[in-house]
């Protein structure tokens, strides 16, 4: 009697165990890590980021999980996400969009897929996907920044605190690209584009990021996860756009090109005895540069563009060069001279991180090829009268 009543009660409780631990395998999630590759528009050059979170045990080739998306804006208004991005305003929030939908988006557009299963307890991937559900729900957001608050960034920072900073440390394989190179990589081939980093971009951005900073980008994070979690990359699709090859230093070759046409310019115009007409010439690009560059820094609130070497060689005082008196030309094209030429050489004696050369070239060649018009076009005297020679 007493083993038959030891045995029910052995029966009933493993019953209740295991039921219990069913209930709570209900609720367990597993998550994975989509890593976008690049696409052809402006906000898809760099590639994107997403987690997605299924039941525990349910077949991933099967896309019925919940995707969390950190980088879609409150609005679809490219000046409106430009302005509230230099003013640090929040404009990101997360949403919540069904796997499936994910990856037709992104096949449609032809770009590479690949999947991370992040090997997280049950407690960590709990608590990753409760604070994701929470900031969906409370419309948690952010203001953008290239480097330090993105749509990868906000995953890598979820995933570090849910796993309690098993990410922090950063990756094993050390960073060799500059947080510039990076920028340029992803506009490679994009003359307006670059050429606006090559004057923008100040020395804040020519150091190379350290293990936690560089998965700032998707591929940096996508590295960072298969490294420090051991995350293998499962790859889903691959990009169906045809890369042509494309440099990523031509902003700087057409600030070269326009420095060298300036100063053929300028020497062009003053031989034909258009001295005046070269001056606004030069007045006009470079003053307006250097107006633009003061306008920008004053809008921008990034140390990485505030911060800048460029606003000591492009002037908006140069929009007055055709109304300076010829006495004070000379000492102020010497004056812009000198500070490029230093610039420069603290360039060459790696002093000065930032690459200026376009830039003083730009300031140089035209400035010389002024002073070398002036010099051909004396200024002219005015002659005594004859009469009056005669009267005295």
């Amino acid at each position: 009697m007493l083993r038959a009543v030891l045995g029910f009660v052995f029966a009933l409780t493993l019953v209740f165990g295991l039921a219990r631990e069913a209930r709570a395998a209900e609720g367990e999630k597993t998550v994975d890590l989509y890593t976008i590759g690049p696409g052809d528009y402006f906000y898809a050059r760099y590639g994107h980021s997403v987690l997605c979170a299924r039941d525990a045990g349910a077949d991933p080739s099967q896309p019925t999980a919940r995707c969390y998306d950190y980088g879609v804006p409150d609005r679809e208004d490219f000046w409106h996400l430009g302005w509230t991005a230099i003013r640090a305003q929040p404009a990101f929030a997360p949403v919540i969009v069904d796997e499936r939908v994910v990856l037709d988006v992104f096949r449609g557009q032809g770009r590479s897929i690949e999947r991370q299963h992040l090997p997280l307890t049950p407690e960590e991937a709990g608590r990753l996907v409760d604070r994701m559900e929470r900031e969906v729900r409370e419309r948690w957001a952010y203001a953008y920044h290239p480097y330090w608050a993105n749509c990868t960034t906000a995953l890598r920072d979820r995933i570090d605190d849910a796993t309690g900073g098993k990410l922090r440390p950063g990756r094993i394989t050390p960073a060799t690209a500059r947080f510039r190179d990076i920028m340029e990589e992803g506009l490679s081939g994009r003359l307006g584009e670059l050429t606006l980093l090559a004057i923008t971009l100040g020395p804040e951005n020519d150091r190379i990021p350290n293990g936690w900073e560089v998965m700032y980008t998707p591929t940096g994070l996508q590295g960072g996860v298969q490294e420090r979690l051991g995350a293998p990359i499962e790859k889903l699709e691959d990009r169906k756009a045809v890369i042509l090859p494309t440099s990523r230093a031509v902003g700087r070759i057409a600030l070269f090109f326009l420095a060298f046409a300036l100063f053929a310019a300028v020497r062009l115009l003053a031989r034909r005895g258009n001295v005046r007409r070269a001056l606004f010439a030069m007045g006009f690009v470079l003053g307006t540069l250097g107006a633009a560059l003061v306008l920008v820094t004053s809008l921008v609130v990034w140390s990485e563009i505030t911060h800048n070497w460029a606003l000591a060689l492009l002037v908006p005082t140069d929009l007055a060069l055709p109304w300076l008196p010829r006495r004070w030309l000379v000492g102020y094209a010497r004056v812009r001279i000198a500070i490029a030429a230093v610039l420069g050489v603290l360039e060459l004696a790696s002093v000065i991180s930032q690459p200026l050369l376009p830039l003083v070239a730009l300031v140089v060649l035209p400035f010389s090829g002024m002073l070398g018009a002036l010099k051909a076009s004396p200024e002219k005297k005015s002659s005594v009268a004859p009469s009056a020679a005669a009267a005295a």
